[in-house]
């Protein structure tokens, strides 16, 4: 650790002003957690000065400050870091996640009489112009209409769970092959598409912070509940949230986790957002203790053959799966049979990050011959299926 450039950063972001809520107007008080990731990411240099990492990810709940340190990290970028020429991007998905960022950063350089003397602010382009080093710093969002021609020195992609795909992430991240030490940071709460490149990230953060992958210029953050973790307890909440009580209060957890009991299709939206667990999916339509409450119903089929019996149908071609269910209404019982193309089952695996084969083997699913859904094998099924019941 270089305390010359660990303590550099820190003093610029002291020096600005907070922009919002009670402390509207006071000197940038960093919270324990935000100055040790300031002074990892800053301090961390080789023999020449030049920074050790190079992608940064921060994952913590809403509420903890992290849009303002990404305002502050964006503007130390843009008149610290001493880059000629620099290019510096608050990346969001859409524009008005994109102009959060950028309107701190606008107001603590507004309360600054010596960063305002050296620079411009254009609100209309969410563009911050420092003449003296010939660099800007400019919000944009993926909706933008030309992501080309960039030459990024730093960008800090706020919300990344939101993203609607990889491509202004990579587009930005191979923008920067001419720079000495370019920076790509990554502030996000959790989210829900294992699929996505937030998930991509969160997943490689965790292997090498479980020893399983070595990357020396990779840093990662993250504050969350595990799932383990019971989530109704104000210990896990005060796990997950370093800045409880300063900038996350209490009586608001309490009011959110209540309204999550009473309304089921919230509780992953807590989770998510103020708990930092990704969940499977974005909403939940059925508490999961309801779900755990359900009785299994018989496990002998040949019981149901003479019950009243509904079918329900959902039909795929390649993607999904296709799935019959039978309920029966005498017995408040549902059971369920599924189908997927057997040529497509690893990639499914790897795009799902689901154990598709456990579930083959445990007779969840079944298999239908290629790669398409085969309408012929599976009509055989049902046709088996209805005579039963």
């Amino acid at each position: 650790m270089d305390e010359h450039y660990a303590g550099r950063a820190v003093k610029f972001v002291r020096a600005l002003k907070h922009t919002k809520g009670e402390w509207a107007g006071s000197p940038f008080l960093l919270q324990t957690w935000q100055e040790n990731f300031l002074r990892e990411l800053f301090g961390r240099v080789d023999r020449s000065g030049l920074r050790q990492y190079r992608t940064g990810y921060v994952e913590i709940p809403r509420k903890n400050g992290k849009s303002e340190l990404a305002a502050a990290i964006a503007l130390y970028m843009l008149f610290g870091d001493g880059e000629p020429g620099a290019e510096i991007y608050s990346a969001a998905s859409e524009r008005n996640q994109a102009a959060l960022v950028f309107n701190a950063a606008a107001a603590m350089v507004r309360a600054s009489p010596s960063l305002t003397r050296y620079c411009r602010i254009i609100d209309s382009q969410k563009r911050i112009v420092y003449y003296k080093n010939n660099s800007f710093y400019q919000a944009i969002s993926a909706d933008a209409d030309t992501k080309h021609g960039f030459n990024a020195h730093c960008v800090i992609y706020d919300e990344l769970h939101t993203a609607p795909n990889r491509n202004l992430w990579d587009t930005l991240a191979t923008s920067m092959g001419a720079r000495r030490q370019p920076l790509m940071l990554a502030i996000t709460t959790a989210g829900w598409d294992r699929t996505s490149i937030c998930w991509e990230l969160h997943d490689y953060a965790q292997k090498i912070r479980q020893g399983m992958l070595q990357d020396p210029t990779f840093l990662s953050v993250v504050y969350g509940a595990d799932e383990s973790d019971d989530w109704a307890s104000e210990k896990t909440w005060e796990k997950a949230n370093p800045n409880l009580g300063v900038s996350v209060k209490l009586n608001f957890l309490r009011s959110e986790y209540k309204r999550a009991l009473e309304i089921p299709a919230y509780e992953n939206t807590f989770r998510r957002l103020y708990l930092d667990q990704w969940t499977s999916q974005e909403t939940r339509w059925l508490a999961m203790t309801d779900w755990d409450a359900c009785d299994a119903g018989p496990a002998d089929l040949d019981e149901l053959e003479n019950e009243p019996c509904y079918v329900g149908l959902d039909l795929s071609s390649t993607t999904d799966l296709t799935s019959m269910s039978l309920y029966f209404p005498d017995l408040s019982l549902v059971k369920n049979w599924s189908w997927m193309p057997e040529e497509l089952v690893d990639m499914k695996v790897r795009l799902d990050r689901v154990p598709y084969w456990e579930w083959i083997r445990q007779g969840y699913v079944e298999l239908t011959p290629g790669n398409v859904t085969d309408y012929g094998f599976i009509r055989e099924r049902i046709v088996g299926i209805a005579e039963r019941f």
